[in-house]
Order: C-alpha cells, then structure tokens, then sequence
C-alpha cells in the first residue's frame, strides 16, 4: 500500500488569539515546516514583520520564523520542557 499525501487542516498560528482561520497544507509540507522550532504557518495576510520573517509564500499561506524575542521565548520554552522531562 503507497502511503497518500493528504491535505491536513491546521489553524493559523498568527499571533491573534481570536483567529480562527484554518490552513490546508500536505502532510509532507507539515513535517517539513514543523521540524524546525521557530517556524509556523500563519494565514498570508497575517504575518507580523516586527517579529518573524517570511521564508516561503504558499498559495492562502505563509511560512513564518520567529526572530528576535519571540525566538528567545521558543527557545526558553523548549529548555523548560527539556528540563521538565524525567532523566533515566
């Protein structure tokens, strides 16, 4: 059996807490996007420049890195995870 590229719903992760806007991407696309920590799909038109920077355009979708504090923030978060995580 060949396994099936399938679109997959995710929600914009702009910074708006009220946005509610959903993003189709491939399973494929996501795996790739998300293997990176700083990077987040946001709805085109909701990219906020003073904190990340587009990588790619994709048609209804931009692929954005966080730069600057809001990178520091993901880095802290993953450290404290790291942490929290039971050794042995």
């Amino acid at each position: 059996m060949h396994a099936v590229d399938q679109p997959i719903s995710f929600h914009c992760e702009c910074g708006n807490a009220h946005c509610d806007e959903a993003i189709r991407l491939l399973a494929s696309d996501s795996k790739a996007i998300f293997h990176e920590p700083h990077r987040f799909v946001v709805v085109s038109d909701h990219v906020i420049p003073e904190v990340e920077r587009v990588v790619e355009r994709r048609e209804g979708y931009a692929v954005v890195e966080k730069t600057g504090e809001a990178a520091e923030e993901i880095d802290q978060e993953e450290q404290d995870a790291d942490a929290a995580e039971p050794t042995g």
